[in-house]
């Protein structure tokens, strides 16, 4: 099997999240029942890892958090990964929702450089407005 890459038997699966009977369609809307059609979607078609690069304003632990978090409960293989959000550049807590879902691996970069960087690219970091204690990976995007 030479050059059969790191993962010849994985499958890559797909979810449209366009509403096409909007009437702006460049926008995403995420589906009413979580669990059923976007969680259990990807899930039912084989996925483990769901990779989410979406993003709401809010940093509060919200519906799709606690969604994220019961069905992560009941299926304890299967990682969602989320975008940390655009607005680090604020400060201290402002990983947005549904990244602050506390069973969710989040994700994100910063504008310093490496040699700027602290030896590590993780950390725990509290989230004040749902009590959790969350791991953060942060890597820089600045070579």
């Amino acid at each position: 099997m030479k050059n059969s890459g790191m993962a010849p038997n994985a499958k890559v699966v797909f979810l449209d999240l366009a509403d096409s009977s909007r009437a702006d369609k460049s926008v995403v809307y995420m589906p009413a029942d979580l669990r059923t059609n976007f969680f259990g979607a990807a899930r039912s078609r084989g996925a483990y890892i769901l990779s989410v690069s979406i993003g709401g304003s809010s940093n509060e632990y919200g519906a799709e958090e606690v969604t994220l978090d019961r069905f992560m409960w009941d299926y304890d293989d299967f990682l969602p990964i989320y975008s940390a959000g655009n607005s680090g550049a604020s400060g201290y807590y402002t990983i947005t929702s549904p990244g602050g879902a506390k069973n969710a691996m989040t994700v994100g970069s910063t504008l310093n450089t490496r040699s700027s960087f602290d030896e590590s690219f993780a950390e725990l970091d509290y989230l004040p407005y749902s009590g959790y204690v969350k791991f953060v990976v942060s890597s820089p995007s600045i070579a």
